[in-house]
């Protein structure tokens, strides 16, 4: 479990060295591959094996993240509490639409928050595979229109693991949901940078990709639907 935290802080600290490791262990096993034979330890190439050693697997990366994801849901708990006792020492309890308001939070709101906060935890692995997923294949497809060879399947699976490493901003109470939004741009960045060695460029361009097939799609839909309009 330590080896793990230190390998997820690891990570987290040095995205782009961890990639350009991870990059030369694999450009190293496509050549032993291609010249088929095998290579002696003392042969394998400085950084090797602590690129091994450092590499994030999905349910690694995800188990650590997991941790944040619950001290966002305490910090998001304590934060509604401190605002619904601020609201009641400004207030009072007794007037008008507090009165009216404060009992229903009081009853009603916090457990929706509670439950909401709840599920936000529970369903992360779900939310994570998803992530995952979809990522993994705008990559791919890219991979592919820019012709990479080697081990692209392996490649994909590190950059996407190495960016759950942005979980690690949530230990920030208050701007930790936007820094980790941000953060993990930033590690997709790495990844592709350093590891699939895709130039800048073409690195933003599989960043933005999501937001332009959104954006596709948006207008598609529009597009069938002002047509079914007009044909009524």
């Amino acid at each position: 479990m330590i080896n793990l935290l230190s390998n997820y802080i690891y990570a987290f600290l040095h995205p782009f060295k961890t990639h350009t490791l991870l990059n030369a262990v694999s450009d190293h096993q496509v050549d032993i591959k291609e010249n088929r034979h095998f290579q002696l330890v003392e042969d394998t190439p400085t950084g090797m094996n602590e690129a091994d050693d450092t590499e994030l697997h999905f349910v690694e990366a995800m188990s650590i993240s997991w941790i944040f994801i619950v001290i966002q849901g305490i910090y998001s708990l304590f934060a509604i509490h401190l605002g619904y006792q601020a609201f009641s020492m400004v207030h009072g309890e007794e007037e008008g639409l507090t009165a009216l308001l404060i009992p229903n939070f009081h009853s009603q709101g916090k457990s929706l928050v509670f439950w909401g906060i709840l599920l936000q935890i529970v369903f992360f692995p779900l939310f994570i595979w998803f992530y995952t997923r979809l990522w993994g294949s705008f990559i791919k497809f890219f991979a592919d229109l820019f012709e990479v060879e080697g081990r692209v399947e392996e490649k994909t699976n590190q950059v996407i693991n190495h960016s759950l490493v942005s979980y690690t901003f949530l230990v920030l109470p208050v701007f930790g949901s936007m820094a980790q939004g941000i953060g993990m741009l930033f590690y997709l960045y790495a990844g592709l940078k350093n590891n699939f060695k895709f130039s800048h460029i073409q690195s933003l361009v599989i960043l933005v990709s999501p937001v332009i097939f959104l954006g596709f799609t948006f207008i598609l839909l529009l597009v069938m639907i002002l047509m079914v309009v007009i044909s009524l």
